[in-house]
């Protein structure tokens, strides 16, 4: 199972989840408390292979870009599950990009394994060259 990072995951994906990922299951309140309270996320350098954020509105928090950025392995992916913040993209493209990420892919899902969720999802990855 590959090390990952899921911030406010939505309940019907708990089974494949816990199938096909170890690590943490975060919402925003969590993850924004962690930052807050410790500066970091108890996440060593560079160990996880994929983050997923379904409450993009966390990339708001100061620290976070900067934080995930430091947790995904040089080959790991972020994925944005864009929904009703989906407008303040730019916005964090460039804080991603700052942190030596860029958008790689963007795709767009409707099957059972999602719950049939429409929402863009936009694929992030370490600038290996930066990073």
């Amino acid at each position: 199972r590959l090390p990952a990072l899921w911030i406010n995951p939505h309940p019907c994906l708990d089974a494949f989840w816990s199938k096909s990922f170890q690590g943490r299951r975060l919402n925003h309140g969590e993850i924004t408390g962690e930052l807050d309270q410790k500066g970091q996320l108890d996440t060593a350098t560079g160990a996880l292979s994929l983050v997923v954020i379904q409450d993009c509105a966390v990339l708001d928090h100061p620290s976070a870009c900067a934080e995930l950025a430091r947790v995904l392995s040089p080959q790991g992916e972020l994925v944005l599950i864009l929904g009703e913040h989906g407008n303040a993209l730019a916005h964090w493209s460039q804080q991603l990009g700052a942190h030596g990420l860029t958008q790689a892919d963007e795709a767009l899902y409707a099957s059972e394994t999602v719950c049939y969720d429409t929402r863009r999802m936009l694929v992030f990855r370490a600038d290996t060259t930066t990073h």
